[in-house]
């Protein structure tokens, strides 16, 4: 949400002053700067003179009258641009008339949902009037979010509620607040935070620190808010960490990332939706000489004697540790130690997507005693590029080798 350095919240400003710097129409309540993503919303008393009122509301939420003096108010010019603010890449920036003259900063916004009210036009005429229903911008969805669980596949439970929520979110909802607002947002988010499980779902990195609850801190980032199924819909929200969120609002390639994004998201949804949604862990498993173990699958199966990191399946009930652990032991009979995540990687084969969640580790005790693999092999990083590695665990590989040094485990 880009907020020009220059505005603070609470502080007065001329409206001159603000056209000044960064341009858009002088006149009337909506304004939209050309050069920067976003727009100003001017409310004033003047409504009252015609029985309406902008300001915050019973419901929780600041109710700002659209654009248009004559006639019913259509979805164009002003009104489109709030509407569609999201889609378009632009913060709402409301500030409020004193009596003055000046304008106070209230803060950036979001478009929640909108309704229609009969109105009078400057000639006492009665019309429908646009009336949107808006929310501050920053939205701490920690505050609300239940404890997300650390169990690799909690997110499969919550995927319901999830959508039932995003259903609940379509057309205006009078006696709705905030508050049920916030929290049908944050059941959204809950899901979309468990389905990461503490991996950036954009560039595959673990969150970057944890939070006081100790799950890795990551951001809601919502791709398409307003399309389809309403303001919060998990096919269109994807969970980031702060450099990737910030690439997305800030960065050059912004526009282009975030349509990545969107397709990646909707193509982990739908695998997800029609059950060929796979999570499974791997381990780069270092000695210490620094060279990595990877197995050779079996001759069956799509991806028969394909070389990998050893993993496997993530169980109901088990965190993403835990599943490695076990898996580690029973294929191989060895007893890892510190696992540390490394890298989240998505990718679709013919028959299924899998999400592939790999944890640097050593050897805590055991030598290797093949269960299900046909050979295993101890290679430098450098070398696994002559390997035939299974297509995920190449992407994973290709990081590897930006890795100057890996710390012996």
């Amino acid at each position: 949400m880009y907020v020009p350095k220059e505005l603070k919240i609470g502080s007065l400003y001329k409206r001159k002053y603000l056209h000044d710097l960064y341009g858009g129409q002088q006149q009337g309540g909506i304004s939209t700067p050309r050069s920067y993503p976003f727009i100003f919303l001017f409310s004033s008393d003047r409504g009252k003179d015609y029985g309406y009122e902008d300001g915050w509301k019973e419901d929780g939420f600041y109710h700002y009258t659209g654009e248009g003096q004559k006639g019913d108010m259509k979805f164009e010019r002003g009104n489109k641009a709030i509407r569609d603010h999201v889609q378009n890449g632009k913060a709402l920036l409301l500030f409020e008339t004193l009596p003055n003259g000046l304008r106070r900063f209230i803060g950036p916004m979001d478009y929640v949902d909108h309704y229609y009210k009969e109105i009078p036009d400057e000639e006492g005429n009665l019309r429908r009037g646009i009336i949107f229903r808006l929310a501050p911008a920053s939205i701490d969805f920690y505050s609300v979010i239940e404890q997300i669980s650390s169990e690799g596949l909690a997110f499969l439970s919550k995927r319901e509620t999830a959508l039932a929520a995003a259903a609940k979110s379509t057309g205006f909802q009078k006696k709705e607040g905030k508050r049920n607002y916030y929290q049908r947002s944050a059941q959204v988010a809950n899901y979309v935070l468990e389905r990461a499980n503490g991996f950036c779902e954009a560039c595959g990195r673990p969150g970057p620190f944890d939070r006081p609850d100790g799950n890795p801190y990551l951001e809601p980032h919502h791709i398409r808010r307003l399309s389809d199924n309403g303001p919060d819909d998990p096919r269109y929200v994807i969970a980031c960490c702060p450099t990737c969120h910030k690439r997305v609002h800030h960065g050059k390639d912004g526009e282009e990332f975030n349509e990545s994004l969107a397709k990646k998201v909707l193509r982990i949804e739908e695998a997800i939706a029609s059950e060929n949604f796979i999570v499974v862990t791997a381990a780069i498993l270092v000695n210490d000489e620094g060279k990595v173990l990877i197995t050779q699958r079996n001759s069956k199966g799509y991806l028969a004697n394909k070389w990998e990191f050893p993993g496997g399946k993530v169980k109901p009930g088990e965190t993403l540790v835990e599943c490695l652990c076990r898996e580690i032991e029973e294929e191989l009979a060895l007893k890892i130690k510190r696992p540390e995540p490394f890298l989240m990687v998505d990718y679709k084969y013919p028959e299924f997507h899998v999400r592939l969640f790999s944890f640097l580790t050593g050897v805590e005790y055991g030598s290797v005693n093949l269960k299900e693999h046909q050979k295993s092999k101890w290679v430098s990083i450098p070398e696994l590029s002559s390997f035939d590695l299974a297509k995920a665990d190449r992407l994973i590989a290709e990081v590897l080798k930006s890795h100057v040094t890996l710390y012996k485990l």
